[in-house]
């Protein structure tokens, strides 16, 4: 990031926009000073996905498709496609207007929950237009036979070794 102080006024803006932007690449002045800042963007991606860790992405940005992506995309034989939540800390301002009578509004930051349901073709153009921040939030909830494929598994890591001696014990004799 680019870090501009003017006088009272401070504008920070990511590095790769001021060099493809000419309107963001200003002259500078007498006792402006200038700071480039390192500062990670990452979001976390956990659930029912192929890899769930926190992961970087450019300053400049990335979609939620991108992200998903980035992530492995959601595990085929665990996720509900249904089940995509992303987490995030929203200005009161945008809160108001989603639900003017939220009674979180008393904070500058609120948390909002938003669900995607990618089995709609909607959400898949909806997961190409909207923008991660730093530090955002994607849950992929399990499908629902999930648990019971758990349930199956354990009941056959107990039952298959009783099966296997009952089967060596009948040949045996």
């Amino acid at each position: 990031f680019v870090r501009l102080s003017r006088g009272p006024v401070t504008a920070t803006v990511p590095l790769t926009t001021v060099v493809s932007n000419p309107r963001e690449n200003i002259y500078l002045r007498p006792n402006d000073v200038l700071t480039l800042v390192r500062d990670p963007q990452t979001f976390i991606a956990v659930g029912a996905l192929g890899n769930s860790t926190e992961l970087p992405f450019q300053a400049d940005g990335i979609t939620l498709a991108q992200a998903l992506a980035k992530a492995r995309g959601l595990s085929d034989f665990a996720a509900d496609p249904a089940g995509t939540f992303i987490f995030r800390f929203e200005p009161a301002s945008v809160v108001r207007r989603l639900s003017p009578g939220s009674k979180l509004l008393g904070t500058p930051l609120v948390p909002v929950v938003y669900r995607i349901d990618m089995r709609d073709p909607n959400s898949l153009f909806v997961s190409q237009a909207f923008r991660m921040r730093n530090r955002d939030l994607i849950y992929v909830s399990n499908a629902p036979f999930t648990e019971v494929q758990k349930v199956l598994t354990a009941f056959n890591g107990v039952t298959g070794p009783v099966a296997s001696a009952a089967t060596a014990y009948a040949y045996a004799k």
